[in-house]
Order: structure tokens, then C-alpha cells, then sequence
């Protein structure tokens, strides 16, 4: 078969090789139909805790914007930055639990944002020190964190499947938990299993692209796509830049304890991409990561 259709698993283990367009795309617009759910939820969950509905979209436009910028930086490199593998940069739910508890308690987003920044630097310099760090987080280690991070997501999942997204309790609407929801995700789950399983080349490694697009094409004869949503898609803007500007707060009380807490974090996530890009590397090129892509 041409090379077309087949992909060649020595070529993929290489980091500089750069598959056709007709691979290129679908595998593309995969890693960001997979990696959307999970950076939507994220500032979706922090717009509710910090005062509602109305910060949604400002939130998601920076979220996605920095995951944008960052996926960039991470898989091209400038200079000594970047890993230059196929990583997608994203939120993180593991800061989920002390931002939200943090917001509740009466903490502005701009205290949040100040700690994220004095966080984010902190894990920059700490990414100096990895080849020290590293030899002591075993792949058991990295491992166990990446897997517990994960468990931390099937509620997500589950709510997703049951017809709610990422939203509360109270903001579920009629329908939610019907067999027609779980139906449609089981069959989404069964397509993309099937087609990993058993079929070839992009086939395969596109699978959940085209368990995805399986499930739109069953799903719009049977109403379930909200077509005043995809009407919207329509007439919105190509382009457009968060317009709310929340500011940054480095000394208040609150601001102070989130610093000292993203720090504490900043050590976890750090395992956490140990373990992710050491998964990337084993399941790509069957080798673990080296110093440099750390």
C-alpha cells in the first residue's frame, strides 16, 4: 500500500519526521478534538467558583490561547526551550482543587493569576534540575501520579457521557443521564475501539479522530447535535482576543497562601510530565525521554 495510507513505525520514532498532509491533518485535528474536553473544563470549572456564567468564555479564549501558545513552543523549540516532541500543553486538573477551594474562600482571579505566574517561573527554573530530579522519580513513581491524575477525571468523563459537559449539578439540563446520552457514548467508546483495534495505518492511529466523526453522523439524524449552537459557530468571528482584563495580585493574604501552594504543586506536575512524556517517547519511539526533551 502507499505510503499514503500506511504509516511506517520506524519513521514515527523519528522526531524529525514529518508525515504527509493526508496523515498530518486528521492526526492533527485528533490530538485537539482529544485534548478540547479537558482544557474547556478547566477554566469552565474556575469561571463557575469565581462568580459565574459570564466568565466562561473570557476565561476559555485565555486558556486556550496560552494552551495554543505553549503547544507551539513545546513541539517547534526556541533554542533551549521546548521538547520538540508531540506533546499538547493544556490546563492541568490537578490545580482544580486549591484554585476552586481558594475562590470560594473569597480570592479574587487576580490573585490567581498572579500565583500562577509566580508558579509557572518556579517550575521553569525547577525544569533546569531535571537530570537531579529525575533519577529520583522511577517510572513506578511517575506513573502511579499520571494514573491518580487520571482517576481525577472520570467524573468529567462520566458527566460528559451522562449529557452535562463539565457543569455542576444545577446546570444540567432535562435529558441528563438518558440512554439515548449513554448509548451514544458507549457507541462513540465501541466504534474507536474497533477501528484501533483492527484497523491499519491512519486508521488506527486516527481513531478516536473517526469515532468522533462516527458519532456526529449518528447523532445529527437523531437531534442530539444542538443545532442553534452550530448556527452560532456560523456567524462568530474567526479570531478574537479575550476583552476582560482581571489584572495581577502578588500581596494579598490570599494571593500569598495560592503562591505558596502552586509552588507545592509545581513539584506534582512536574512528576506528572515526567511520567507524560515519558509515556510519549515509549508508546512512540519505544525509548525513554531524554534530559533535553525534559
Amino acid at each position: 500500500m502507499s505510503d499514503q495510507v500506511t504509516i511506517d513505525p520506524a519513521k514515527l520514532a523519528d522526531t524529525e519526521y514529518t508525515p504527509p498532509m493526508a496523515q498530518a491533518i486528521p492526526l492533527g485535528i485528533q490530538h485537539v478534538l482529544a485534548m478540547f474536553a479537558g482544557n474547556v473544563t478547566v477554566p469552565l470549572l474556575i469561571a463557575l467558583a469565581a462568580g459565574g456564567p459570564q466568565l466562561i468564555t473570557p476565561l476559555v479564549q485565555i486558556a486556550l490561547l496560552a494552551a495554543g501558545v505553549a503547544t507551539l513552543i513545546q513541539t517547534i523549540g526556541i533554542g533551549p526551550i521546548g521538547s520538540r516532541l508531540p506533546v499538547v500543553q493544556g490546563t492541568s486538573f490537578a490545580y482544580l482543587g486549591i484554585l476552586i477551594g481558594a475562590l470560594k474562600s473569597g480570592a479574587t482571579l487576580a490573585a490567581v493569576f498572579g500565583a500562577s505566574l509566580v508558579g509557572g517561573i518556579f517550575q521553569m527554573i525547577l525544569g533546569y534540575f531535571i537530570p537531579q530530579v529525575r533519577k529520583f522519580i522511577p517510572p513506578l513513581v511517575s506513573g502511579v501520579v499520571v494514573m491518580t491524575i487520571g482517576f481525577t477525571l472520570l467524573p468529567v468523563g462520566i458527566k460528559y457521557s451522562a449529557g452535562c459537559g463539565a457543569y455542576p449539578a444545577p446546570f444540567c439540563k432535562a435529558g441528563f443521564g438518558s440512554l439515548s446520552n449513554w448509548g451514544m457514548a458507549l457507541l462513540v467508546i465501541i466504534v474507536t475501539l474497533l477501528i484501533r483495534r483492527y484497523g491499519k495505518g491512519i486508521w488506527s492511529a486516527a481513531s478516536i479522530f473517526f469515532g468522533l466523526v462516527i458519532g456526529y453522523i449518528v447523532a445529527f439524524p437523531l437531534d442530539m447535535v444542538n443545532g442553534k449552537a452550530l448556527a452560532k459557530i456560523g456567524t462568530s468571528k474567526w479570531f478574537g482576543f479575550p476583552d476582560q482584563h482581571f489584572g495581577l495580585d502578588f500581596t494579598s493574604p490570599a494571593a500569598v497562601s495560592l503562591i505558596g501552594l502552586m509552588i507545592i504543586m509545581a513539584f506534582i506536575t512536574t512528576i506528572e510530565t515526567v511520567g507524560d512524556i515519558s509515556g510519549i517517547t515509549m508508546g512512540g519511539a519505544n525509548r525513554e525521554p531524554t534530559d533535553k526533551e525534559l
